[in-house]
């Protein structure tokens, strides 16, 4: 015989649904089996298997009749109907959860009261598992905790601009989704306990303590009002155990974790023998603070603090791979690689730039100018202009002494530039005639201008010498070390591509 599990009613083997109320039947000894299996609520939602149970109630698998959707069924204990207060604080939820609507909060679909009394919420079924089945497998990167507490904060910030305060976050309300080709995506459920900051109404009496002890902040602890800024304590014991592989206080008894929140300094993170970001950290202590005035703000702000956080650790990665988040749905984009390639290159040809500059510098500096010319000391430098004007001068040199009478020498034009001294740079003063003996002259008819011999060069002094050879030593070493910078930068750059187009 088989039994239908909402009317009690008995029908024969063959028979697989409730002719009255499409209710799956059970056999009648399968005394262990949940009352709920089979049930359909309000002619739409067939409950099919429990997924789990909790302190108010036990969540189900189900599907919708009209669309063949799955959706998962939260239910409140039958036992705890009759109390005013769980029933208001079920009621809540559904209050809360219906006037949210937001990537990582979960959504509700339905809700009502089925004929026998039962209360039940109808939401979205969600695929993969709590945080705290993750946190069990140990401590998390700081890339991946930071990655979670964004959207945690995200969906807090949604909720604070309703003027709705959590007060019970923790791992078990925060899941875990699968993603198609990977990547992270939170949801934070259950909206038990939520207090409405601008409601007159109040489901917890003053002075009664709600929450979870190893995540209620102190206020929280001490049974006195409360805000938003609770949730960010809650959130940072969460960060706490996510990068410190446990929360912050450990007690045999609830009532020691309690007053653990309200009088001891939290430890540090990296105390248990983990290596954590000092800003991260920082950042985590900040949230943990005693005085909820030390905390954040909003839950901008933190959500923004966040955000920088992991923007800081992914630019700082020493192997170079990046990626970027979109906050909020957060779908795991890649960066180009060649981003990586352009920098490289733009740095190598940075580095031949200035080598080339340096050696051009250097070796302009060793040409020798006035400021290096070896010049005696007694002497007064005369000043020549940049361009000296040359002017004919007619000069008259004497015959040899063994000459006879009737030798006659002639006078030879020749040109030779003005030169002017310090004493009078404006007056060109000719030079005396050359004492040593003149060829002999050509015929007046075919007269040439004679140019000026060039000046021999004036053998350089001992310290020009050491000058010199400093230079040319300093020249050559810099053009050796830019030949190897230039060499070197090219066969980085070629492995780096190479890499990149493998």
């Amino acid at each position: 015989m088989k039994v239908c599990p909402t009317c009690q009613n008995q029908f024969v083997e063959e028979t697989e649904y409730c002719p009255a109320d499409g209710a799956k039947l059970r056999r009648k000894h399968e005394k262990a089996l949940d009352s709920m299996l089979g049930r359909v609520l309000e002619d739409r939602w067939v409950v099919e298997k429990k997924l789990g149970e909790g302190g108010m109630g036990a969540v189900y698998l189900a599907h919708q009749r009209s669309m063949s959707r799955a959706v998962a069924v939260k239910t409140l204990r039958k036992e705890l109907v009759d109390s005013d207060e769980f029933v208001d604080r079920f009621m809540r939820e559904v209050q809360v959860a219906t006037s949210l609507s937001h990537p990582h909060i979960v959504t509700v679909l339905d809700f009502g009261q089925d004929t026998d009394g039962t209360l039940f919420l109808v939401m979205e079924l969600l695929e993969g598992e709590e945080l705290t089945a993750r946190l069990a497998r140990g401590p998390m990167s700081a890339e991946e905790a930071l990655l979670i507490a964004i959207q945690i904060a995200s969906a807090l910030e949604a909720a604070h601009a309703m003027f709705i305060v959590h007060r019970d976050l923790k791992p078990d309300n925060v899941f875990m989704l699968k993603m198609a080709g990977g990547g992270t995506f939170a949801k934070v459920l259950d909206f038990g306990i939520a207090k409405v900051l601008d409601s007159e109404s109040k489901v917890t009496k003053t002075g009664m303590i709600f929450g979870t002890p190893a995540y209620m902040s102190p206020e929280q602890c001490k049974g006195v009002g409360v805000d938003h800024r609770s949730d960010f304590y809650a959130l940072g014991c969460m960060l706490f155990e996510m990068l410190g592989g446990r929360t912050p206080f450990g007690a045999d008894t609830p009532m020691a974790l309690l007053l653990a929140h309200v009088s001891t300094a939290a430890p540090l993170p990296s105390s248990f023998g983990v290596t954590i970001d000092p800003d991260v950290e920082a950042f985590v202590m900040r949230l943990l603070s005693k005085d909820a005035d030390d905390r954040p703000a909003s839950a901008t702000i933190v959500r923004e603090l966040l955000q920088k956080l992991l923007s800081n650790l992914e630019s700082s990665e020493v192997s170079g791979h990046a990626e970027t988040r979109a906050y909020g749905a957060i779908d795991v984009v890649q960066r180009p690689k060649a981003n990586k390639a352009i920098w490289i290159a733009v740095a190598g040809m940075l580095a031949i730039f200035v080598a080339v500059s340096a050696t051009a510098l250097l070796s302009r500096q060793s040409t020798p100018d006035s400021a290096v010319e070896d010049v005696p000391v007694a002497e007064v430098p005369v000043v020549i202009e940049e361009s000296p004007p040359f002017v004919e001068e007619v000069v008259v040199a004497e015959p040899p002494a063994d000459a006879g009478a009737d030798v006659v020498v002639e006078p030879v034009v020749a040109t030779k530039p003005v030169i002017q001294k310090p004493a009078a740079p404006h007056s060109p003063k000719k030079k005396p005639a050359v004492d040593k003996p003149v060829a002999k002259a050509p015929k007046p008819e075919r007269q040439k201008t004679v140019k000026p011999a060039d000046p021999e060069p004036e053998e350089p002094t001992k310290l020009g010498k050491v000058l010199k050879r400093r230079r040319d030593k300093i020249t050559n070493d810099v053009s050796k070390e830019a030949a190897k910078l230039k060499q070197e930068t090219a066969k980085k750059l070629e492995a780096e591509l190479e890499g990149l187009f493998d």
